[in-house]
């Protein structure tokens, strides 16, 4: 899309804060996720075929904004121009150069086996340019979901808000003998079991999930933070619920195990007899970033309703330097209820299509 075109958009001067901070931790996030990403003029492309069937990493990201928003943030970053021939920036608004962006971009995914899928980001974008685009992309065999709007929430880990948390949840005995710690590799196939539970994913599908956390795993000293949280196998009577990737409108106060320190001999023996029953993904562009994004918090359904998640969310925020901004993104009422108990804001609306074939 032209500079000049009537079809330009807001400059990053005019986003609002929580927009640019959510995005770029968002992309970046997919960006260390991806063999390959590319930042054009109003998009960004992300390929993975070492990881196929994981549909965040494989897709097309629409902003219809210069891209000049992200490359502040990752230009030390930057892999464009090393990969497959990829879609040129619409040069207009016009139906054709949309029609011609959208079946070069389907080829392109296409020539790598991956199934092409976009988001339109109609945040702050212009509804007519979307509309033409979805369009396009329903013409090309597309489906398109019109429905995907997520609230966004944030909290800034300041005094105040981390001495509101310790009155509120400090001290108080759990219904479990939970432990929480970061997790490692000896926790991934837990891991995958509790996450593809949570979301009730069919068993044989989850090779791409393995696949994803333990890059998460092996990136822990760089951009991810993950706790997990454990009780002893002698321990577990699970109350049986209805499955759910949250562990959401949770009472529950707590006290926990907290424990960051490195394995030995004797901690092996005791993490064999201890199950993951919970578990949360974090991340930040760097270590000493100054905002995070909450990107997956999941529990068992056996043990929903029982503190763990709260655990470690609360783990979580006291990890973080003071002044963090921690950001997520939620659909759900009871969820919203959660993190507002640990002080989470709402900031804003992200309004998405989802389109794919």
């Amino acid at each position: 899309m032209s500079q000049n075109s009537s079809s330009t958009i807001d400059t990053v001067q005019q986003l609002p804060g929580w927009y640019c901070e959510d995005i770029r931790l968002y992309t970046h996030y997919l960006q260390i996720m991806a063999d390959k990403s590319y930042w054009l003029d109003d998009r960004v492309v992300f390929a993975n075929p070492s990881n196929k069937f994981h549909r965040d990493s494989n897709h097309t990201y629409f902003l219809f904004k210069p891209a000049t928003l992200f490359y502040n943030s990752f230009s030390n970053n930057r892999n464009d121009g090393r990969g497959p021939l990829l879609p040129g920036p619409l040069v207009d608004g016009s139906d054709a150069a949309i029609r011609e962006c959208v079946c070069e971009l389907k080829e392109f995914y296409q020539k790598l086996e991956l199934s092409p899928r976009c988001i339109l980001d109609l945040t702050f974008s212009p509804s007519d340019l979307i509309e033409k685009t979805a369009n396009a992309l329903t013409a090309f065999g597309f489906n398109v979901d019109r429905g995907i709007d997520s609230t966004v929430m944030m909290l800034e880990t300041n005094q105040a808000a981390t001495d509101d948390l310790h009155n509120r949840f400090g001290n108080i005995q759990t219904k479990d003998n939970l432990t929480i710690s970061l997790a490692d590799w000896d926790d991934l196939e837990s891991m995958v079991n509790v996450n593809a539970k949570g979301f009730q994913y069919k068993p044989g599908e989850t090779e791409w999930l393995s696949t994803k956390l333990g890059r998460q795993i092996s990136d822990s000293q760089s951009h991810h933070q993950i706790f997990v949280a454990k009780v002893p196998k002698a321990d577990i009577f699970p109350k049986k619920s209805t499955a759910s990737g949250e562990d959401v409108d949770d009472e529950t106060k707590y006290e926990v195990e907290k424990d960051h320190s490195p394995s030995s001999s004797s901690s092996e023996d005791e993490d064999t007899n201890q199950e993951v029953t919970s578990f949360l993904v974090c991340f930040k562009s760097h270590p000493e970033a100054d905002t995070m994004l909450v990107q997956l918090l999941v529990t068992d359904p056996d043990f929903q309703r029982r503190g763990h998640a709260t655990a470690l969310m609360l783990e979580a925020i006291e990890a973080q330097p003071k002044n963090t901004r921690i950001y997520l993104e939620v659909v759900e009422d009871k969820a919203m209820r959660l993190y507002s108990s640990l002080g989470f804001k709402e900031v804003g609306t992200l309004r998405l299509y989802e389109c794919w074939i």
